[in-house]
């Protein structure tokens, strides 16, 4: 398998993981709902490309902050992306509030980090 089609294809589990950690939070949490899976892979995209292009601008903005707190604001940064990407979806991706969802992009963080541990990562070894 040719380089292009490994990172293809990492890409897409990726964005699989990330689906599938939203919807797992969607079905735990009341104050977070997504529509279907389809709409979760959608988030999952636009939340990528947010975190590549708007997080470290709003890390940079928020780093007097980070260096205060010891890095408490990087939940709330998470949730602010969270917030744009309801924006983007309506009301198929809806986040609501701003102290609960600290705690769903926590978990979302975590099994997202599992998800790409036990699935993306394992792609890799093999290939």
């Amino acid at each position: 398998m040719n380089i292009k089609k490994k990172e293809f294809v990492t890409f897409v589990l990726e964005i699989l993981t990330g689906a599938l950690s939203l919807m797992i939070a969607s079905y735990l949490f009341k104050s977070f709902y997504v529509e279907n899976f389809w709409y979760a892979c959608l988030a999952s995209v636009i939340i990528s490309v947010i975190s590549v292009y708007l997080k470290p601008l709003l890390e940079f903005i928020a780093l007097p902050i980070n260096i205060l707190t010891m890095g408490l604001t990087t939940p709330l940064i998470n949730v602010v992306i969270l917030k744009i990407t309801n924006l983007i979806l309506g009301s198929k991706f809806v986040v609501n509030g701003w102290i609960i969802p600290i705690f769903i992009a926590i978990f979302i963080s975590v099994v997202n980090v599992l998800l790409n541990n036990l699935i993306v990562d394992k792609y890799k070894e093999r290939r």
